[in-house]
């Protein structure tokens, strides 16, 4: 892969957690209304923990798989350069998330 296929597949992969991260919550949001009015009961928690755990599956294969495919395949650096780049790019995000917020 070259340095622009890496930072293009790194942009990806942050826009591509930002997604699921924006869709998740909206889902939540948008049924967490319904659900207040439903008493506390012992699925609740069963179901935010699978939730969190599909979760952590879903960034982790966005942010991973690829750079532990490419160390596997030998190209470590590139492997690295990836992982850095989505990081990066994953930070970035946040910081104009949180200016948003703060409205700056």
């Amino acid at each position: 892969m070259s340095k622009n296929d890496l930072i293009k597949r790194a942009f990806l992969n942050a826009v591509g957690v930002a997604a699921y991260i924006v869709l998740l919550m909206w889902l939540i949001s948008y049924f967490g209304e319904r659900l207040e009015a439903e008493p506390e009961t012992w699925l609740m928690p069963v179901f935010v923990l699978l939730i969190f755990i599909i979760s952590a599956c879903v960034t982790a294969s966005l942010v991973l798989l690829k750079p532990v495919l490419l160390f596997l395949e030998g190209a470590k650096k590139q492997a690295v350069h990836l992982f850095i780049y989505t990081l990066g790019f994953l930070a970035v995000l946040a910081l104009v998330i949180g200016f948003l917020i703060l409205k700056i």
